[in-house]
C-alpha cells in the first residue's frame, strides 16, 4: 500500500477527527507567540498528553520529511544540555524541522562551534527565537562545582571544559553555597547575556532563558521580566 494509505496525514482525516487532533495539538500559528505555543505543548507533555499519533504523522511522517528535503525553516533555536533526559523535540512535542538544536554538556555557548551554530540559525535561517534551556540536577553543573573546589577529571578536554566553567561556579558558591539549582539558573543567565551581546544577532532574534524540571516535566521561563508575563 502507498504510505498515505498506511499512515493517514492530517489532510486525509475526517473533519471531526482532524479538529479533535488540532484542538489538542494545534499547528504552529505565525500570528501567535512562538514561545507561548512551545510552552503550551510542553505543558501537555508534562501532563502526559503525548503528541497524538495522527499529529505525529502530520509533523514527522513521510510527507513532512519530503516537505523539508530542500530546506529548513525552524521556528526556534534551542541551546540545551546534552543530557539524554532533556531532548527538546520531545519535551516541546514538536516534529521535523521545527527546532534548530545545539547541545553541549551544561548548555554552554563559549565554543566557536556552538556560537557559530546559533549565528547560522539566526542570521542565515532567519530563526526568530533562541531558547537557552538548562535543567535540574545537571551533571555538568555538579562537575563545575567540584572543579571550583579544585577537583578535576583526568581527561584533558573535559578538564579544560570544567576549568572554564569553574569561575562561574565559584561565584555562585560564594553567594549560595554548593547549590546546583542556583548554578543552573546563573549559567542560563550567563549564556543568555552572552548571546544577547553578540552584535551579529542584534535585533534579529528574541533570546530567552528557560529551565526544564526533570521531576515535573515542565519548562519554566527564568528571565525575570518574561517570567512575570507567564505568571500573570
Amino acid at each position: 500500500l502507498p504510505v498515505s494509505e498506511k499512515e493517514p496525514v492530517m489532510g486525509s482525516l475526517p473533519v471531526s477527527e482532524k479538529e479533535a487532533v488540532m484542538e489538542a495539538f494545534p499547528a504552529f500559528n505565525e500570528k501567535l507567540d512562538t514561545l507561548d505555543q512551545l510552552l503550551e505543548r510542553n505543558k501537555k507533555f508534562a501532563e502526559g498528553t503525548l503528541l497524538d499519533p495522527k499529529m505525529a504523522t502530520f509533523e514527522s511522517g513521510v510527507e513532512a520529511r519530503k516537505a523539508l528535503e530542500n530546506g529548513q525553516w525552524p521556528i526556534a533555536v534551542v541551546v540545551c544540555c546534552s543530557d539524554s533526559r532533556v531532548p527538546p523535540e520531545v519535551i516541546f512535542q514538536v516534529g521535523l524541522g521545527r527546532l534548530f538544536v545545539v547541545r553541549t554538556a551544561g548548555n554552554r555557548a563559549d565554543a566557536d562551534a556552538v556560537l557559530g551554530s546559533v549565528q547560522y540559525a539566526v542570521c542565515h535561517l532567519n530563526t526568530p527565537l533562541v531558547i537557552v534551556l538548562g535543567h535540574s540536577s545537571c551533571g555538568a553543573m555538579k562537575a563545575a562545582i567540584n572543579a571550583a573546589k579544585g577537583e578535576f577529571p583526568d581527561e584533558a578536554p573535559l578538564k579544560r571544559y570544567l576549568e572554564s566553567a569553574a569561575p562561574l561556579a565559584k561565584s555562585v558558591i560564594d553567594k549560595a553555597g554548593e547549590d546546583v539549582g542556583a548554578l543552573v539558573k546563573e549559567n542560563i543567565s550567563n549564556v543568555v547575556g552572552g548571546l544577547r551581546a553578540d552584535p551579529s544577532m542584534a535585533n534579529k532574534a528574541r533570546i530567552v532563558g528557560c529551565a526544564y524540571d526533570l521531576t515535573t516535566g515542565l519548562v519554566d521561563v527564568t528571565d525575570a521580566v518574561l517570567k512575570r508575563k507567564f505568571e500573570s
